[in-house]
Parts: structure tokens; C-alpha cells; sequence
């Protein structure tokens, strides 16, 4: 699916998605686009930040180091795209979220990359850790 939105200046939106990519693109300071960038590995976006190749590759592989970035990041939300539906986490890793107070929401990632873009246009401090499709 492609969609476009305004996007604020210097920051990263989700440009389209679809099985096994996802298009990031992200704006500059007077408005205008930069050339996209298409990946095709599970990925971490937050409105300043584009982390290529997260580790875990399917929603299996999810384990607790995985979430240790968003320590530092401190996302308002975590959307947690887990690819071609929607999963729970197990009871562990719910609680080691919950602990270090990172407020998660499981979603399809295609769901996922749709909400990032509603919340980043909110001017939302979210995050989004995307599984591909």
C-alpha cells in the first residue's frame, strides 16, 4: 500500500509498504523530501531516528535484549508491528516492558506502519519496531 501524508520537517514517515519492504522517507527542514529508501529487514523508526536491520527477523526471535534501544529512545509508544498479523508478546517480555514503564501496542505491521504516520502527524514522540510482511 502507498499513501501520502504532509510530513513535518526533518522527520521520518512511512512512505508505502507491502510484503517484504517498507519505504521510509524523511523530510528536511524547509519541507522537502529526500529520496526514499526501501528496506527489506525488520527495522526500528522513530520521528528523528532510522535504525536499519533490528535483529529479530520474525516474531519468534523477539527477546528482551531486542527492546534495550528504547531505553534511550523513551517513546511515549511502541508500535510493534508483527508482521502479516497481529501476535501477543509472552508474559516476560509483557512484564520487562512494563517495568521499564515502554507503553507497547501489538499490531499487524501494515497497521502498524498506518498508525506510526497518524501519530507522527499528531507530532507524537512514538516509535515503531516493524517486522516485515
Amino acid at each position: 500500500m502507498q499513501f501520502i501524508q504532509e510530513a513535518s520537517a526533518g522527520r521520518y514517515s512511512i512512505r508505502s509498504y507491502g510484503p517484504g519492504e517498507i519505504s521510509v522517507l524523511r523530510t528536511v527542514d524547509s519541507g522537502v523530501e529526500t529520496a526514499h529508501e526501501t528496506l527489506a529487514q525488520s527495522l526500528i523508526l522513530t520521528p528523528t531516528h532510522l535504525i536499519r536491520a533490528w535483529p529479530p527477523q520474525q516474531f519468534d526471535q523477539l527477546a528482551a535484549m531486542h527492546f534495550d534501544i528504547f531505553d534511550e529512545l523513551r517513546p511515549d509508544v511502541l508500535l510493534l508491528g508483527c508482521g502479516a498479523r497481529q501476535r501477543f508478546l509472552p508474559a516476560d517480555l509483557r512484564l520487562l516492558l512494563a517495568q521499564r514503564g515502554i507503553n507497547v501496542e501489538l499490531m499487524n505491521t501494515g497497521a502498524a506502519c498506518r498508525t506510526y504516520n497518524i501519530l507522527l502527524g499528531d507530532e507524537r514522540n512514538v516509535a515503531a519496531a516493524l517486522l516485515m510482511i
